[in-house]
């Protein structure tokens, strides 16, 4: 990421393909060099990507692996510090999905030691909760975690000119994208077009481009575990868990909205009409899976924190979506003139 903005990437590259080739011309000469990196980071220069480089990825660890990898965590922060991740990871509270999937792949792995080691995650914070609820709470702290931990503040913003609370609203934009586009990729222009219609993140990514010289959302992108989709100019999530999530967040910050009363608690903050437009927007694509559901219902019900007022009113928001389907079933919308609202939604052919 620190090559995409300061445009040495290409060079270094171009470098590493030289020595490969000075190698193979000594019989002096034995290396074996391994460069890790995140696809997404070389979305724009493949053409110019030497050929004699050959690409790996990383497999998922199975049970010896696994303990040689924990074997070396051990080395670097101890006894102690390893057989409590463990214990974690065996604890009944903790998700399946995490014990089988995440603890498998060998970066989030170390995402979860890490959150583990700093104390962002421990067996306590998940008593009395459900399975749904303790996902949440994993994948909420991991997203906290990768923005804020993983690299410092100050490079992350170095990197994309954006602040935590931007990197969080355009990756669940992202999640969203990839869920509407009904497979596990979204192009990166989708994306871009959802977020023009947001002015003032629009405003920052402009900004933004102007200050680092390069692009802002690619690299914001690249923040998290998203990866290089399988058509050139789009991204996915590594693990989809991350995407649902994020995409259920982003539904529940509408609907919260949708349910907000009015200056001096009259009606309702968000006109039908804006209201109309945004139900299609977001869910007009198709079905949410269940999964998304899970995670949404989770995060409009859990309660809020001490101090905190929960956004959340069920019986306004049912009223109002009620009334919507209501209206839908009489053919409301698609008989509005001179576009109507499903016409809009529609993707440009």
């Amino acid at each position: 990421m620190e090559g995409r903005s300061s445009g040495g990437l290409d060079q270094f590259l171009t470098q590493v393909g030289q020595f490969q080739r000075d190698c193979q011309q000594s019989s002096e000469m034995r290396h074996r060099v391994l460069i890790t990196g995140r696809t997404l980071a070389l979305q724009g220069i493949e053409r110019q990507m030497p050929d004699n480089l050959e690409r790996v990825e990383i497999q998922v660890m199975d049970d010896g692996l696994q303990q040689q990898w924990l074997s070396k965590w051990k080395a670097q922060f101890g006894a102690e510090t390893t057989s409590n991740f463990q214990h974690f990871l065996q604890d009944k509270c903790c998700p399946e999905n995490v014990k089988s999937e995440l603890s498998r792949e060998p970066l989030l792995l170390y995402l979860l030691a890490a959150m583990h080691r700093d104390e962002t995650l421990k067996v306590e914070n998940f008593q009395g909760t459900n399975s749904t609820q303790a996902k949440i709470l994993i994948y909420n702290q991991a997203v906290n975690w990768v923005l804020t931990k993983q690299r410092s503040k100050l490079l992350n913003r170095n990197l994309t000119e954006l602040e935590t609370e931007e990197l969080r609203r355009i990756l669940t934009e992202a999640a969203l994208c990839v869920v509407q586009s009904g497979g596990e990729c979204a192009p990166v222009g989708m994306i871009e077009e959802r977020l023009k219609a947001d002015n003032s993140v629009k405003a920052l990514l402009e900004q933004a481009r102007e200050r680092i010289n390069d692009d802002p959302l690619r690299n914001a992108l690249a923040v998290f575990y998203l990866q290089q989709g399988s058509k050139e100019g789009s991204v996915e999530f590594v693990h989809k868990s991350f995407g649902e999530f994020l995409c259920a967040e982003r539904l529940k910050e509408s609907m919260e909205e949708w349910a907000e009363p009015g200056k001096k608690g009259r009606g309702v903050n968000t006109k039908d009409s804006d209201m109309d437009w945004k139900i299609y927007d977001l869910l007009g694509y198709g079905g949410l899976t269940r999964e998304i559901v899970e995670y949404l219902m989770g995060l409009l019900t859990t309660p809020a924190g001490a101090g905190e007022e929960s956004l959340f009113r069920p019986v306004e928001l049912f009223q109002r979506l009620e009334d919507f389907y209501l209206r839908w079933c009489e053919g409301e919308f698609i008989d509005m003139l001179p576009e109507s609202l499903p016409q809009k939604k529609l993707p440009p052919v």
